[in-house]
């Protein structure tokens, strides 16, 4: 209770004020009022008071896509193979061939897996800066993926796929969060 002449703060059975001294009026007990029950929150509303808390307005074609489909809210089917290929699968097959073979680039391969799996995380925790993350990555890998083959084309015989296959891979993957039903419900906004 506080005291209505200072304004300090004292416990609800005293008598009189520890700041001033002054009696204090007794509070009347209230009789309880119904709590209204409270619905359990959903990843939706907790996505949309997320919005809303930034001050961002929903857009209504994702409100629509949630109202419509709540079972693509979350990280599931596609996403969660996006994630399982960047925090697992690419890291540890760039940790494996480190390994066996350590050369310069390896470094900056162990570095772009650390990123991978930062971004993974982020992307399973439905991050707000997941989606930013997803597109440095895919960025990243385009890029790398056109300097390899841009530098193949110089070597007469050269049979690795792999630029081709990182530049292929971020455009269809870009491809995937830019149209997504799953992730503008997840994330509640676009790529």
């Amino acid at each position: 209770m506080y005291c209505s002449d200072c304004g300090a703060q004292n416990p609800d059975v005293s008598s009189f004020c520890f700041g001033c001294g002054k009696a204090l009026a007794p509070s009347i007990p209230q009789p309880a009022a119904a709590i209204p029950a409270i619905d359990k929150p959903t990843l939706a509303t907790v996505a949309s008071r997320e919005e809303a808390s930034l001050h961002k307005p929903v857009d209504p074609e994702i409100e629509r896509i949630r109202i419509e489909h709540p079972e693509l809210i979350g990280v599931g089917g596609w996403l969660k193979w996006f994630c399982f290929v960047i925090t697992v699968l690419s890291p540890l097959i760039v940790v494996v061939g480190a390994f066996s073979d350590f050369t310069g680039y390896s470094l900056f391969d162990m570095g772009l897996a650390a990123y991978s799996i930062y971004t993974g995380v982020h992307v399973w925790n439905v991050s707000t800066r997941a989606l930013k993350l997803v597109k440095v990555l895919l960025i990243i890998h385009f890029c790398l993926g056109a300097l390899i083959i841009i530098g193949n084309l110089g070597t007469p015989a050269s049979n690795d796929p792999s630029g081709s296959r990182m530049l292929i891979s971020s455009i269809v993957w870009f491809s995937y969060f830019k149209k997504s039903k799953r992730v503008k419900a997840t994330f509640g906004r676009q790529f």
